[in-house]
Protein backbone atom coordinates (compact mmCIF):
# COMPACT_ATOMS: atom_id res chain seq x y z
CA UNK A 1 0.00 0.00 0.00
CA UNK A 2 1.30 3.15 -1.49
CA UNK A 3 -0.63 6.51 -0.64
CA UNK A 4 -0.87 8.37 -3.49
CA UNK A 5 0.98 11.45 -2.73
CA UNK A 6 4.12 9.51 -2.85
CA UNK A 7 3.35 7.79 -5.94
CA UNK A 8 3.49 11.32 -7.57
CA UNK A 9 6.52 11.33 -5.92
CA UNK A 10 7.89 8.14 -7.33
CA UNK A 11 6.50 9.16 -11.09
CA UNK A 12 7.82 12.46 -11.32
CA UNK A 13 11.17 11.28 -9.64
CA UNK A 14 11.03 13.73 -6.98
CA UNK A 15 11.74 11.93 -3.53
CA UNK A 16 12.00 13.57 -0.36
CA UNK A 17 15.19 12.47 1.53
CA UNK A 18 13.14 11.98 4.81
CA UNK A 19 9.71 11.15 5.23
CA UNK A 20 7.06 10.78 8.13
CA UNK A 21 4.53 8.32 7.62
CA UNK A 22 1.86 9.18 10.01
CA UNK A 23 -0.57 6.57 11.26
CA UNK A 24 -1.13 2.90 12.65
CA UNK A 25 1.93 1.13 13.20
CA UNK A 26 1.78 -2.02 11.39
CA UNK A 27 -0.09 0.12 8.22
CA UNK A 28 3.08 2.70 8.09
CA UNK A 29 5.61 0.10 8.76
CA UNK A 30 3.78 -2.08 5.68
CA UNK A 31 3.59 1.20 3.44
CA UNK A 32 7.40 2.14 4.16
CA UNK A 33 8.80 -1.43 3.36
CA UNK A 34 6.52 -0.92 -0.18
CA UNK A 35 8.51 2.39 -0.88
CA UNK A 36 11.60 0.49 -0.30
CA UNK A 37 10.49 -1.90 -3.07
CA UNK A 38 9.39 0.11 -5.38
CA UNK A 39 12.29 1.63 -5.43
CA UNK A 40 14.85 -1.74 -5.31
CA UNK A 41 12.47 -3.96 -7.31
CA UNK A 42 13.80 -5.67 -10.26
CA UNK A 43 10.77 -6.11 -11.87
CA UNK A 44 9.96 -2.39 -12.11
CA UNK A 45 8.22 -0.96 -14.67
CA UNK A 46 5.76 2.22 -15.41
CA UNK A 47 2.94 -0.39 -14.91
CA UNK A 48 4.33 -2.22 -12.00
CA UNK A 49 5.14 -0.23 -9.13
CA UNK A 50 7.17 -3.93 -7.43
CA UNK A 51 6.84 -7.41 -8.28
CA UNK A 52 7.07 -8.64 -4.48
CA UNK A 53 8.48 -11.96 -6.19
CA UNK A 54 12.31 -11.00 -7.20
CA UNK A 55 14.90 -11.73 -4.85
CA UNK A 56 14.76 -7.70 -3.92
CA UNK A 57 10.98 -7.74 -2.92
CA UNK A 58 11.56 -11.18 -1.70
CA UNK A 59 14.80 -9.68 0.59
CA UNK A 60 12.43 -7.01 1.91
CA UNK A 61 10.08 -8.77 2.67
CA UNK A 62 12.01 -10.85 5.03
CA UNK A 63 14.17 -7.97 6.57
CA UNK A 64 17.62 -9.30 5.11
CA UNK A 65 17.90 -6.92 2.14
CA UNK A 66 21.46 -5.23 3.09
CA UNK A 67 20.49 -1.80 1.95
CA UNK A 68 16.71 -1.54 3.59
CA UNK A 69 17.14 -0.89 7.93
CA UNK A 70 14.77 -1.44 10.00
CA UNK A 71 15.10 0.03 13.64
CA UNK A 72 12.14 -0.34 16.34
CA UNK A 73 11.95 0.69 20.09
CA UNK A 74 13.29 -1.88 22.50
CA UNK A 75 14.07 -3.22 25.42
CA UNK A 76 12.18 -2.91 28.57
CA UNK A 77 11.79 0.83 28.24
CA UNK A 78 10.81 0.35 24.52
CA UNK A 79 13.07 3.22 23.42
CA UNK A 80 15.47 3.66 20.37
CA UNK A 81 18.44 4.61 22.09
CA UNK A 82 21.72 6.58 21.29
CA UNK A 83 23.10 3.06 20.37
CA UNK A 84 20.63 2.40 17.58
CA UNK A 85 21.13 5.81 16.15
CA UNK A 86 25.55 5.50 15.91
CA UNK A 87 25.37 1.99 14.44
CA UNK A 88 23.16 3.53 12.13
CA UNK A 89 25.14 6.73 11.23
CA UNK A 90 28.24 3.74 11.43
CA UNK A 91 26.75 2.37 8.29
CA UNK A 92 25.34 5.54 5.91
CA UNK A 93 29.08 6.65 6.21
CA UNK A 94 29.21 3.94 3.14
CA UNK A 95 28.02 3.61 0.10
CA UNK A 96 24.83 1.43 -0.62
CA UNK A 97 26.01 -1.72 -1.58
CA UNK A 98 23.52 -2.99 -4.05
CA UNK A 99 21.12 -0.64 -5.13
CA UNK A 100 20.77 3.32 -5.67
CA UNK A 101 18.95 4.26 -2.54
CA UNK A 102 19.28 2.82 0.63
CA UNK A 103 16.42 2.97 2.91
CA UNK A 104 16.57 3.22 6.41
CA UNK A 105 13.21 2.97 8.37
CA UNK A 106 12.88 4.12 11.83
CA UNK A 107 9.31 2.72 12.92
CA UNK A 108 8.11 4.40 16.17
CA UNK A 109 10.17 7.85 15.68
CA UNK A 110 8.58 8.92 19.16
CA UNK A 111 10.48 6.35 21.31
CA UNK A 112 13.94 8.08 20.58
CA UNK A 113 15.05 8.69 24.26
CA UNK A 114 16.64 12.66 24.44
CA UNK A 115 20.59 11.46 23.25
CA UNK A 116 19.16 9.42 20.34
CA UNK A 117 16.52 12.25 19.03
CA UNK A 118 19.83 14.78 19.32
CA UNK A 119 21.77 13.06 17.41
CA UNK A 120 19.60 11.79 14.68
CA UNK A 121 18.60 15.39 14.45
CA UNK A 122 22.15 16.07 13.27
CA UNK A 123 21.90 12.98 10.87
CA UNK A 124 18.50 14.31 9.15
CA UNK A 125 20.15 17.70 8.34
CA UNK A 126 22.89 16.42 6.02
CA UNK A 127 21.51 13.22 5.04
CA UNK A 128 23.58 11.42 2.86
CA UNK A 129 22.92 11.84 -0.91
CA UNK A 130 22.17 7.94 -1.08
CA UNK A 131 19.87 7.84 1.67
CA UNK A 132 16.37 7.73 2.48
CA UNK A 133 14.49 7.63 5.64
CA UNK A 134 11.35 6.67 6.00
CA UNK A 135 9.99 7.64 10.08
CA UNK A 136 6.70 6.67 10.96
CA UNK A 137 4.96 7.34 13.87
CA UNK A 138 1.30 7.14 15.47
CA UNK A 139 0.32 10.57 17.37
CA UNK A 140 2.88 13.03 15.23
CA UNK A 141 2.10 15.37 18.30
CA UNK A 142 4.52 13.11 20.66
CA UNK A 143 7.42 14.17 17.98
CA UNK A 144 9.93 16.56 18.16
CA UNK A 145 9.17 19.81 15.96
CA UNK A 146 12.19 20.10 14.44
CA UNK A 147 12.36 16.14 13.54
CA UNK A 148 8.66 16.64 11.76
CA UNK A 149 9.71 20.32 9.96
CA UNK A 150 12.64 18.24 8.20
CA UNK A 151 10.85 15.52 6.74
CA UNK A 152 7.48 15.37 4.21
CA UNK A 153 4.47 14.38 6.29
CA UNK A 154 2.39 11.43 4.73
CA UNK A 155 -0.75 10.53 6.45
CA UNK A 156 -1.04 6.78 6.35
CA UNK A 157 -4.83 5.79 5.47
CA UNK A 158 -6.03 3.84 8.38
CA UNK A 159 -6.01 -0.12 7.38
CA UNK A 160 -9.08 -1.10 4.96
CA UNK A 161 -12.02 -2.75 6.78
CA UNK A 162 -15.42 -4.24 4.92
CA UNK A 163 -17.40 -2.01 6.77
CA UNK A 164 -20.53 -2.81 4.21
CA UNK A 165 -20.24 -6.40 5.47
CA UNK A 166 -19.52 -4.97 9.19
CA UNK A 167 -22.55 -3.07 8.72
CA UNK A 168 -25.16 -5.80 7.57
CA UNK A 169 -24.87 -7.51 10.75
CA UNK A 170 -28.14 -5.65 12.49
CA UNK A 171 -26.11 -5.41 16.15
CA UNK A 172 -23.16 -3.94 15.00
CA UNK A 173 -24.55 -1.33 12.65
CA UNK A 174 -27.16 -0.05 15.54
CA UNK A 175 -23.67 -0.07 17.70
CA UNK A 176 -22.01 1.94 14.82
CA UNK A 177 -25.33 4.23 14.77
CA UNK A 178 -25.02 4.84 18.73
CA UNK A 179 -21.66 5.81 18.56
CA UNK A 180 -21.99 7.98 16.06
CA UNK A 181 -24.92 10.19 17.03
CA UNK A 182 -24.95 9.47 20.52
CA UNK A 183 -21.43 9.72 21.81
CA UNK A 184 -18.87 11.60 18.91
CA UNK A 185 -21.10 13.78 17.59
CA UNK A 186 -23.41 15.03 20.18
CA UNK A 187 -22.84 15.08 24.23
CA UNK A 188 -24.98 12.20 25.21
CA UNK A 189 -22.26 10.81 28.33
CA UNK A 190 -24.64 10.03 30.79
CA UNK A 191 -25.40 7.26 29.44
CA UNK A 192 -22.26 5.53 28.61
CA UNK A 193 -21.83 3.07 31.40
CA UNK A 194 -25.82 1.91 30.88
CA UNK A 195 -25.37 0.84 26.64
CA UNK A 196 -21.51 -0.86 27.26
CA UNK A 197 -23.13 -2.72 30.04
CA UNK A 198 -26.22 -3.26 27.12
CA UNK A 199 -23.18 -3.86 24.50
CA UNK A 200 -21.65 -6.58 26.95
CA UNK A 201 -25.21 -8.60 27.64
CA UNK A 202 -25.86 -8.82 23.58
CA UNK A 203 -22.58 -9.94 23.19
CA UNK A 204 -22.97 -12.81 25.50
CA UNK A 205 -26.22 -13.41 24.22
CA UNK A 206 -25.74 -13.50 20.50
CA UNK A 207 -22.41 -15.88 22.12
CA UNK A 208 -19.79 -13.83 19.37
CA UNK A 209 -17.27 -13.73 21.43
CA UNK A 210 -15.60 -10.67 23.70
CA UNK A 211 -12.05 -10.73 21.66
CA UNK A 212 -14.22 -10.60 17.68
CA UNK A 213 -16.98 -8.13 19.06
CA UNK A 214 -14.38 -5.91 20.49
CA UNK A 215 -11.95 -5.55 17.48
CA UNK A 216 -14.84 -5.20 15.19
CA UNK A 217 -16.53 -2.72 17.69
CA UNK A 218 -12.91 -1.03 17.95
CA UNK A 219 -13.07 -0.80 13.90
CA UNK A 220 -16.23 0.78 14.03
CA UNK A 221 -14.52 3.65 16.06
CA UNK A 222 -11.36 3.86 14.15
CA UNK A 223 -13.73 4.05 10.74
CA UNK A 224 -15.50 6.90 12.30
CA UNK A 225 -12.40 8.79 13.48
CA UNK A 226 -10.65 8.35 10.34
CA UNK A 227 -14.06 9.92 8.44
CA UNK A 228 -13.04 13.02 11.04
CA UNK A 229 -9.51 13.01 9.93
CA UNK A 230 -10.54 12.76 6.52
CA UNK A 231 -13.03 16.19 6.40
CA UNK A 232 -10.46 17.90 8.68
CA UNK A 233 -7.92 17.80 6.03
CA UNK A 234 -9.49 16.93 2.70
CA UNK A 235 -10.85 20.18 0.77
CA UNK A 236 -12.94 17.24 -1.49
CA UNK A 237 -13.81 15.00 1.74
CA UNK A 238 -16.98 13.59 0.24
CA UNK A 239 -15.84 10.92 -1.69
CA UNK A 240 -13.38 9.14 0.80
CA UNK A 241 -15.66 9.35 4.17
CA UNK A 242 -16.61 5.25 4.37
CA UNK A 243 -19.35 6.16 6.64
CA UNK A 244 -21.29 7.87 3.83
CA UNK A 245 -24.58 7.42 5.08
CA UNK A 246 -23.48 9.60 8.42
CA UNK A 247 -21.56 12.12 6.71
CA UNK A 248 -24.30 15.39 8.36
CA UNK A 249 -23.24 13.89 11.65
CA UNK A 250 -19.83 13.61 10.70
CA UNK A 251 -19.05 16.95 9.70
CA UNK A 252 -20.79 18.65 12.79
CA UNK A 253 -18.43 16.29 14.92
CA UNK A 254 -15.43 17.38 13.08
CA UNK A 255 -15.48 20.68 14.15
CA UNK A 256 -15.89 19.86 17.71
CA UNK A 257 -12.22 17.65 18.14
CA UNK A 258 -8.61 18.79 17.42
CA UNK A 259 -6.21 16.68 15.58
CA UNK A 260 -4.03 16.02 18.68
CA UNK A 261 -7.53 14.63 20.34
CA UNK A 262 -7.99 12.73 17.62
CA UNK A 263 -4.88 11.14 17.62
CA UNK A 264 -5.00 10.61 21.31
CA UNK A 265 -8.00 8.41 20.70
CA UNK A 266 -6.20 5.96 17.94
CA UNK A 267 -3.66 5.62 20.39
CA UNK A 268 -6.27 4.38 23.15
CA UNK A 269 -7.50 2.25 20.35
CA UNK A 270 -4.16 0.71 19.86
CA UNK A 271 -3.62 0.27 23.38
CA UNK A 272 -7.11 -1.67 23.71
CA UNK A 273 -5.72 -3.73 20.54
CA UNK A 274 -2.93 -4.84 22.46
CA UNK A 275 -4.30 -6.02 25.40
CA UNK A 276 -7.46 -7.85 23.46
CA UNK A 277 -5.21 -11.51 23.87
CA UNK A 278 -5.25 -11.09 27.81
CA UNK A 279 -8.13 -10.95 30.51
CA UNK A 280 -8.69 -7.37 29.94
CA UNK A 281 -12.18 -5.62 31.80
CA UNK A 282 -14.27 -5.13 28.35
CA UNK A 283 -16.27 -2.58 30.01
CA UNK A 284 -13.55 -0.61 31.59
CA UNK A 285 -11.41 -0.57 28.72
CA UNK A 286 -14.67 0.70 26.12
CA UNK A 287 -15.95 3.26 28.44
CA UNK A 288 -12.38 4.94 28.62
CA UNK A 289 -12.46 5.43 24.90
CA UNK A 290 -15.98 6.42 24.35
CA UNK A 291 -15.76 8.65 27.95
CA UNK A 292 -12.91 10.48 26.63
CA UNK A 293 -14.43 11.24 22.75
Amino acid sequence: MIPNILLNDIKKNRLAHAYLFIGRESVCLDAALSLAKSLNCMQASEDLLFCDDCSFCKRISNHIFSDVFVIRPKGKANFISIKDIQDLQSVIQVKALESKKRICILAGVDKLDVDAANSFLKTLEEPPDDTMFILTVSNVHNLLDTIISRCRKVHIDFQDIDLDSILEQEFFANARDKIIDDFICSSHKNNILDYIDELNDNIKKEDMGIKKSSEILLDIIESVIRDLLIIKDAPGYKNLIWNQDKINFLVHGASKYSHKFLYNIIEKIADFREKLDFNLNFKIKFAEILINI
